[in-house]
């Protein structure tokens, strides 16, 4: 049987194709279980600064360092198990650890600079800039992510322009069950 060129490079293309969508939905299912983590983490660090008041800080941090653990533990388990199965890329687990600490850095300047009026200004800004770094992450890993990112963004500046009561633990919770349910939505891929 003789395979014409045409024919040879629409195979290539579908191929290619596939191979494409298997390494989004692979993506998706190595990134779901951090947004459950972080998701549920904004959910409970929201809920509790709003019933403990004046304690944002130390109600972050007390779950800030587990989550980071978690997520470093399935990040490591899961470029381990990429490699078993052939991944020849080296382990990315010490540059989410460099980003994140950045990031920490990055917040505090940040705040610091601009120096918030409100601890609602200081968290709408923190949660906006976590909103947007799904979706520039998205914009690369598939566009399930950039909706996350955008979900979240809307929600935190609904609730910060609505006026309402318990700003912070609305905006929070609407944000982190925005991450659980995109989690949930990705873990199945």
């Amino acid at each position: 049987m003789v395979v014409s060129k045409q024919d040879a490079a629409s195979a290539l293309s579908e191929i290619h194709s596939a191979g494409d969508r298997a390494a989004r939905l692979l993506h998706y299912r190595d990134f779901a279980p951090h947004a459950l983590i972080w998701g549920t983490i904004w959910i409970v660090a929201n809920v509790a600064i709003d019933l403990l008041g004046g304690h944002g800080t130390a109600v972050w941090l007390s779950l800030i360092v587990p989550g980071s653990v978690a997520s470093s533990w399935i990040g490591a388990r899961t470029g381990r198990k990429h490699r078993e199965a052939g991944d020849t890329r080296p382990s990315q687990t010490w540059r989410w650890l460099a980003m994140f600490l950045a990031l920490l850095v990055y917040f505090n300047l940040a705040i610091v600079v601009l120096a918030p009026a409100t601890p609602a200004q200081a968290g709408a800004y923190i949660a906006l800039s976590f909103a947007a770094a799904y979706v520039f992450a998205g914009i690369w890993l598939g566009w399930k992510i950039v909706a996350m990112g955008l979900a979240m963004a809307a929600l935190i500046l609904g609730g910060y322009f609505s006026g309402a009561p318990h700003l912070q633990v609305l905006s929070g919770s609407v944000a982190g069950v925005a991450m659980v349910i995109c989690g949930l939505w990705m873990r199945r891929a």
